[in-house]
């Protein structure tokens, strides 16, 4: 059971640290659904249900890390993204120490699906969401959104309109649909801002949804659950409004062999000095990751509107990483292992 270490905030410094912290901690999901997201092959309806989940719960994440950003920015801090210290080490925890929970870099799996990104993303209290024909989902009881809630409680109790003393022109307010990426100016903005982190990651109290206008949402939680079910959430008439379908038409079955590209686990791990074309795949797919923060910095430190080219420097990210993903380095049990992205901080140009 995962249980996530809340830093104590004390101080208007500790609030800012925790802030900080935020923005790695939404960051450092990225790139493990990132590569479970485009290990993913074919175009089966089950595949692509998997792939449209995961991919927007990245923009979400995304989202969240310029939320945070925004909160950060709007008290006088600011983000520090383009340092190799911000980059989280995979294998290993995620920031600030969650629990014993060990994020790999790794193919997409029902397994990875259940066992770590359910965890990250696990509310205090998960809903259970039976299946149709009555059986249950076990429920567990994890606290991540006791972070987000600590920072919310801290700047409604604890704050007062002098602390929002940050420039409002480092505030992002575009990229992301109307509405979702708060402007932050005091402590009711700031307190919208987490609800969305929090209601986008875990849903509200008592329903596995959350509402912007007239869309309704599934939390990235019970999006994760639907995977590792294999079966779709739809609307019910139970206590708990919802359920996991029954119909054949909403099984999600993802095949380990045909749909799934065979990925080595942990690429940072591995050697690649064998392999000419994977050093020189995988040390610009490095290259282009870190372009990729150093852009972010500077569109959350001051030039929001230069999103736009960290935008188009994640789909360059995005390419590299088919590429390496098409690199055999050796054969294991009748299958080809190719050669994975490794998401290390690297600003030395690759040589061609």
């Amino acid at each position: 059971m995962l249980k996530i270490s809340v830093p104590p905030i004390t101080s208007f410094e500790d609030l800012l640290l925790n802030l900080q912290n935020a923005v790695r901690l939404e960051h450092a999901t990225i790139p493990p659904y990132l590569t479970a997201l485009y290990t993913l092959a074919g175009d089966s309806p089950s595949v692509e249900f998997a792939r449209s989940t995961i991919k927007s719960i990245v923009v979400e994440e995304m989202l969240h890390m310029s939320l945070a950003s925004n909160l950060l920015n709007a008290l006088g801090g600011h983000p520090q993204i383009n340092d190799a210290k911000f980059v989280a080490k995979y294998p290993g925890p995620l920031p600030m120490g969650v629990g014993d929970l060990t994020v790999p870099i790794a193919k997409y799996s029902q397994e990875l699906v259940t066992n770590v990104f359910m965890e990250i993303e696990e509310p205090e209290f998960p809903i259970d969401i039976p299946l149709e024909s009555a059986e249950a989902v076990d429920a567990h009881y994890e606290t991540i959104g006791e972070f987000y809630t600590a920072i919310k409680n801290y700047i409604l109790q604890h704050t007062t309109q002098a602390d929002f003393k940050g420039d409002p022109s480092y505030q992002l307010t575009d990229w992301f649909d109307d509405g979702e990426l708060v402007k932050v100016t005091d402590a009711a903005s700031a307190a919208a801002a987490i609800d969305t982190i929090i209601e986008q990651g875990e849903g509200t109290a008592g329903k596995p949804v959350f509402e912007e206008g007239d869309v309704v949402e599934y939390a990235h939680y019970y999006k994760f659950e639907e995977l590792s079910q294999g079966r779709k959430i739809v609307p019910a008439d139970n206590d708990v409004g919802y359920a996991f379908s029954s119909k054949p038409e909403d099984r999600i079955v993802i095949d380990p062999v045909s749909d799934v590209i065979n990925m080595v686990d942990n690429p940072a791990e591995v050697d690649y000095s064998d392999n000419p074309r994977a050093v020189l795949l995988s040390d610009q797919c490095d290259y282009i990751y870190t372009k990729v923060l150093n852009g972010l910095h500077i569109a959350f430190n001051g030039a929001p509107d230069t999103m736009v080219n960290a935008l188009g420097t994640m789909f360059e990210l995005k390419n590299s990483i088919g590429e390496l993903l098409r690199v055999p380095l050796f054969e294991k049990d009748g299958r080809t292992v190719y050669a994975g992205p490794k998401y290390l901080f690297s600003e030395t140009s690759p040589a061609s």
